[in-house]
């Protein structure tokens, strides 16, 4: 079911009445909000844990609290590029553009997060609960927001929740006359520990990516390394050993990976691209996402006393468009003029050893 209105109960709360929602897919094991109007995100996203409701998205506890920057709630949508662009310009095809800061005060995560969606359709059917909006720049469509991305676009999300699985697909269209840039990313943040009562020590990090980049920006493919020990999520590793890797103190946690070398090697549509999951054995639950072929890297963050972890699972580097302009490898895509580029990401949660019902 789609509820495209307030909604004044949401399974597993009493205070809903400030949570930041608009729309709402619903299940009967699942539920998810979303605001079109504040960067289309999905704030909330609960699940039909044994006799109660578990939160598997941190929630805002306000929409003043989802208009700061920096926010650590939610998933925001990172578009036209994930992370940040050093110094604040950037080259393409020879020619240098500058980028207008955002409400950080840095070029970072892109613009659709921060600004007013159009909603395209609300619609559900076999395959589950649907809701469909856009974000238009240039000439006609918001053409203040080319200050912060200097190429016109159009980019399409469409969210379909089906039992306890929240699928994402995206669509972004060149509007202008000329080939541009992009990179997408998503930026979940999960509560630490997933399940009430349960513990840090309880939930273990697993992804397949295969190397570390022990700088963020480093240009050489030949610094990056296969992770070991602590920094080895292959293997597995527990919550409360990264946020040790962080320190005392006010710093935050910042692991930088990417699933193969050959970042910018042709993609597929039907082909698979990185897995990363969160998992709570001892409680039952578990947190799954599986993305299309385009998204290769991996940022593990956890800002400091926020009882947060939270992926950015990429196409793309930090600063991949001046890494791009280097030689470097970095993950940019390169849309030509009229085209449309394609990609799908997709959350999935399981409740003792099986989907939640």
């Amino acid at each position: 079911m789609v509820i495209p209105m307030a909604c004044p109960t949401v399974p597993g709360s009493a205070d809903d009445q400030t949570l930041p929602a608009e729309v709402f897919l619903e299940q009967p094991g699942a539920v998810a909000a979303f605001t079109p109007s504040e960067g289309f995100w999905c704030t909330a996203f609960r699940v039909r844990y044994r006799d109660s409701w578990v939160r598997i998205l941190a929630e805002p506890p306000s929409w003043s609290a989802l208009c700061t920057r920096p926010t650590w709630y939610g998933n925001p949508l990172l578009f036209p590029y994930p992370l940040s662009i050093a110094q604040g310009s950037f080259i393409y095809r020879g020619r240098s553009y500058s980028v207008r800061p955002g409400r950080e005060g840095r070029p970072i995560h892109g613009l659709v997060r921060d600004n007013a969606w159009v909603i395209d359709a609300f619609w559900s059917d076999e395959h589950g609960a649907h809701a469909r909006a856009s974000i238009s720049t240039g000439e006609g469509a918001n053409p203040g927001l080319c200050q912060y991305f200097p190429f016109p676009f159009r980019f399409t999300t469409s969210y379909t929740l089906w039992g306890t699985s929240l699928s994402m697909a995206f669509e972004a269209t060149n509007l202008g006359d000329q080939p541009m840039p992009l990179g997408l990313g998503i930026h979940p943040y999960f509560p630490v520990p997933l399940i009430p009562g349960g513990a840090a020590s309880d939930a273990i990090v697993r992804s397949d990516v295969a190397y570390r980049l022990p700088h963020l920006l480093s240009e050489a493919q030949t610094e990056w390394q296969a992770p070991s020990g602590p920094y080895d999520l292959c293997a597995g590793q527990r919550v409360s050993d990264l946020l040790q890797l962080a320190g005392a103190g006010s710093k935050s946690l910042l692991l930088a990976y990417v699933q193969r070398a050959d970042l910018d090697a042709p993609t597929s549509d039907r082909g698979t691209g990185l897995h990363w999951s969160l998992a709570d054995a001892e409680h039952g639950l578990s947190i799954d996402i599986i993305s299309s072929d385009a998204f290769r890297a991996l940022v593990l963050y956890a800002p400091p006393a926020q009882n947060v972890i939270s992926p950015v699972i990429s196409t793309c580097l930090s600063d991949g468009f001046n890494r791009s302009a280097r030689g470097a490898p970095s993950g940019t895509i390169e849309l030509d003029a009229g085209d449309t580029w394609r990609a799908w990401i997709r959350m999935d949660v399981s409740v003792e050893n099986g989907k939640a019902s």
